[in-house]
């Protein structure tokens, strides 16, 4: 049940990523010229990384446990692909939703407060 409401919750807060601030968000176009580059890649990845952690951590569900930092990065450059316009924030919510489906249906995932 608890799964089924956060996945609830993560829904209905995609579609107004716009109304949340995020601090030192980067734009789709600055990760995508950035991964193109090979230069200087590190801020929006670790921006990203942390993005992530954070969403994992506050909603207490271990997304991240079936996935590791290479395939987030390779997802964010499809998204960001698709989404020129986007930020890395409603890119990184999207994802989370995508990981949480995938999740097995076994307590290790969500973690007891």
């Amino acid at each position: 049940m608890r799964h089924l409401c956060l996945v609830l919750l993560l829904a209905t807060g995609a579609s107004s990523a716009q109304a949340i601030t995020s601090i030192a968000d980067f734009s789709c176009t600055e990760w995508s010229a950035r991964r193109a580059s090979g230069r200087d890649v590190h801020p929006p990845q670790m921006w990203l990384s942390g993005f992530m952690t954070a969403l994992a951590t506050a909603l207490r569900v271990d997304v991240l446990a079936i996935t590791d930092a290479e395939a987030v990065f390779a997802w964010m450059d499809d998204y960001c692909s698709e989404h020129p316009d986007a930020q890395l924030s409603e890119g990184g919510q999207r994802l989370f939703n995508e990981l949480l489906g995938r999740l097995p249906r076994s307590r290790p995932y969500l973690s007891r407060r």
